[in-house]
């Protein structure tokens, strides 16, 4: 069982009506001090950056801890707080850099997080032990009062052993154990690929030869086509990204297959009534679809090396497949899109074919998109 607490943080701000004092109390002690908070008045309308300093403890002693913990993204916290890699170990007390955004609420300027427990953690190991004192067991009690207790479903766990109990792919991450319990907390061992996620991969990308990542897309490709046509019911792996695909240290990649269909109508029976088969069929389809964008997102990243961008500019980045403005022509801009740690050690025309593809992937209308059975074609060609 777990709880949903939704966190109030104190921070610096700039404000005529805010007071900051120093509060030497101990985070455990359940009184109140000047300096807990930060005043304002309730028709502040606007938001304002602000940062907290969080100092890293045993629970969280990497910058990818870190950002999940605060749901900041991982390479901009690397980038504002001068650390290489995302899976270093920081020293305990290390100060990590962590920017928020604060707004008047009730009387004090807020940032909310959400943090997941188990039932037997209390609310000072969360406000002292996780948090390290940046925000206080009173502030916490104070503001989940009214919160509801969320409960992990034993069926969650029945669901995943189901699925991958259907599912036997080289491109699909096995499940090698699993350690369940109807009342408390359970847990799935799935086996660790040596390189890690692609994102890792990319971020680091001098080793991601053109073959490499030619030969990564077509995993990929083969995963989403046998989860899509191979099982019953299909399966539609959403959410997908480089932080879920996963790489071996022979450079083949997996996809990780964890989370429920969000569609009921493919998980449910079979029904003889037309109406209710036809929507079914729309609905996996337009999931369907939905999969083919997140594959075309994948493969620009790993044709640029670019995951440090917002998928929306790196979309628009292609604009330039389409016929769209800018000098030097198209293979010029191709050539300035490609992952400079290739040194255009790649064929041009192979570049070119999968610039495209992506495109195609990414379309705003759903109908012009291809089907993995299409992007399959085309990446045998190429591995």
């Amino acid at each position: 069982m777990i709880y949903i607490w939704f966190l109030f943080f104190v921070t610096s701000i700039y404000s005529t009506n805010g007071q900051a004092f120093y509060d030497p109390t101990s985070c455990r002690k359940d009184g109140d001090a000047p300096g807990t908070r930060y005043t304002c008045t309730n028709n502040t309308k606007i938001s304002c950056p602000s940062f907290l300093i969080f100092r890293a403890n045993p629970r969280f002693l990497t910058i990818s801890a870190i950002s999940a913990l605060f749901g900041f993204p991982t390479d901009d916290l690397l980038r504002l707080n001068n650390i290489v890699s995302p899976l270093e170990t920081l020293f305990v007390d290390r100060e990590v850099f962590v920017p928020v955004r604060c707004s008047c609420s009730d009387g004090f300027f807020q940032t909310r997080f959400n943090y997941t427990i188990t039932e037997n953690t209390t609310v000072s190991e969360i406000a002292c032990g996780v948090f390290g004192g940046l925000v206080k067991t009173i502030t916490l009690l104070e503001e989940n009062q009214h919160q509801e207790v969320v409960k992990i479903e034993f069926s969650e766990i029945r669901h995943i052993i189901d699925l991958h109990s259907k599912v036997n792919h080289v491109n699909i991450l096995k499940l090698l154990g699993v350690c369940y319990n109807e009342s408390s907390w359970s847990y799935i061992v799935l086996e660790h690929p040596t390189n890690m996620s692609l994102k890792d991969c990319l971020i680091n990308s001098s080793s991601l030869t053109w073959q490499r990542r030619t030969q990564i897309a077509f995993d990929i490709a083969m995963g989403l086509h046998y989860l899509h046509y191979c099982i019953v019911p299909s399966y539609m792996q959403t959410g997908l990204c480089s932080e879920n695909i996963f790489v071996t240290s022979k450079w083949r990649a997996k996809l990780a297959v964890l989370s429920r269909n969000l569609n009921p109508g493919v998980m449910g029976s079979t029904t003889t009534i037309l109406g209710l088969e036809y929507e079914k069929f729309d609905s996996l389809k337009t999931l369907e679809k939905e999969n083919i964008w997140e594959f075309g997102m994948v493969l620009l990243e790993i044709l640029s090396g670019k995951v440090k961008t917002d998928r929306t500019s790196l979309r628009d980045s292609i604009g330039f497949l389409g016929g769209e403005g800018g000098e030097g022509g198209c293979f010029e801009n191709l050539k300035s899109f490609m992952d400079p740690c290739l040194k255009e050690d790649y064929r041009l025309a192979e570049a070119l074919c999968l610039g495209v593809l992506a495109k195609a992937c990414v379309e705003n209308d759903p109908l012009h998109r291809p089907s993995m059975e299409d992007i399959l074609k085309v990446l045998a060609r190429m591995v």
